[in-house]
């Protein structure tokens, strides 16, 4: 319910976005700004990450958790194209790339260039929220 009542406050105040391009152009620019309460607004409550060679990470809180880990140890900076996107009333999947690289805090670069597939799902609001995010480098 807090989701649904977040997700009317920025959809009325025009921050949240309204098609799933604008939600990955959104995310791109949070990831590369570390902000994260933008990136945690476009995440579903019940949302899953699947990182390479992790366990899944479920649920928004521990999204939160993986996300101020990372951003306090590391500086993303990269881009997302999409290879296809498919929309439905009420589900989307976008398929793309990773073009970048992840910059910690004592100098040392990852290459993030890779491909993902994001599930996203429209709320009851009109906003779309990531439900599903999978990825992995291209090496």
């Amino acid at each position: 319910m807090t989701a649904w009542i977040l997700s009317v406050f920025f959809v009325l105040a025009g921050a949240l976005p309204q098609s799933p391009r604008a939600l990955l152009q959104t995310l791109e620019r949070a990831d590369n700004a570390n902000d994260l309460n933008t990136v945690i607004a476009l995440y579903a409550d019940d949302a899953v990450l699947l990182p390479p060679n992790e366990r899944i990470v479920a649920g928004k809180d521990a999204i939160r958790s993986r996300y101020i880990d990372l951003f306090a140890r590391t500086r993303m900076v990269a881009r997302f194209e999409i290879d296809d996107e498919r929309s439905g009333a009420d589900h989307a999947s976008i398929r793309g790339r990773v073009i970048g690289r992840r910059v910690a805090t004592g100098g040392t670069v990852e290459d993030l260039t890779g491909k993902f597939v994001m599930l996203l799902a429209r709320d009851a609001a009109g906003a779309w929220h990531i439900s599903a995010l999978i990825w992995n480098a291209d090496r």
